[in-house]
């Protein structure tokens, strides 16, 4: 039946099962029905720590497990290291649930503060030697909550705040699969590579975003920008002077006139990936 029906009326049809639904009802059920995933961002709440809880821990092992790594594994402990300590932890919480975490280090000049220089690759200094650089490391998403753009929003959260910390680039790992999500968002991909120990032999990729590009909306999808970053961008326009450009203030105010359709808009890539 479901398959006769039109894509915007199965959206309709998976936006009201989601909102009579207050358990915990994954995205993953939606995808198990042959239902679009609902559009849930602004139900998301972000929290920033300094701290590493072990319910961060146990979703980083579940993630991993989903995609078939370190399933001998069973104590989430074990995927505490001792770079969390001196990260931010930026945390997805949907309906009291952790459904997606990610930490960034601000790496500050120093190398030890590196986890791809420590366990990855060795970076060399015209990378990793500069006061404005941060890393990012430990994506994941819960494994009954992707394909909801709940990665976007992550990866939004921590180039955020990573620049209004003063970074101006944003180093990362990946494998070659997720690489292109990077390069969508101002990234490039970096001439290292390794086999983190993580991953199980896999090589992973480095990739680094130019955080300014993020922030001026340069070389991102302009629906992503206009959704995630420019609503904030008042906080900063007192101190960027190169926001008050005749184009990029042009670009802010199509983004604060079509607010109101952004989420429409999201919803049909939602459609597009059911």
């Amino acid at each position: 039946m479901l398959q006769k029906l039109t894509q915007w009326q199965r959206m309709r049809i998976s936006q009201t099962l989601w909102q009579k639904q207050t358990g915990r009802l994954g995205f993953r059920w939606f995808h198990e029905q042959g239902l679009p995933t609902p559009f849930v961002l602004d139900e998301v709440q972000v929290l920033v720590s300094a701290d590493v809880s072990l319910e961060v821990l146990q979703l980083r092992l579940s993630a991993a497990q989903e995609d078939g790594r370190l399933l001998d594994v069973q104590d989430p402990e074990l995927l505490r290291d001792s770079f969390d300590a001196s990260a931010l932890h930026i945390k997805l919480i949907l309906r009291g649930q952790l459904v997606a975490s990610g930490r960034v280090i601000l790496l500050q000049g120093e190398r030890r503060r590196s986890e791809i220089n420590q366990t990855l690759v060795e970076l060399p200094d015209s990378v990793i030697v500069d006061s404005e650089v941060a890393e990012i490391s430990r994506i994941c998403t819960h494994p009954d909550y992707r394909r909801g753009h709940l990665l976007t929003l992550l990866l939004a959260e921590c180039a955020w705040n990573a620049f209004l910390r003063g970074a101006q680039y944003l180093i990362g790992y990946c494998v070659e699969s997720l690489v292109p999500v990077y390069l969508r968002f101002a990234g490039e991909q970096l001439p290292f590579s390794g086999r983190h120990p993580l991953y199980n032999g896999r090589e992973s990729l480095v990739v680094r975003i130019d955080l300014n590009k993020v922030v001026r909306g340069e070389d991102v999808p302009w629906v992503a920008w206009a959704r995630f970053l420019a609503p904030r961008l008042g906080v900063i326009e007192q101190s960027a002077p190169e926001l008050h450009r005749w184009s990029f203030l042009l670009k802010s105010q199509g983004a604060r006139l079509l607010r109101p359709y952004l989420n429409e808009a999201l919803k049909l890539t939602l459609l597009r990936s059911a």
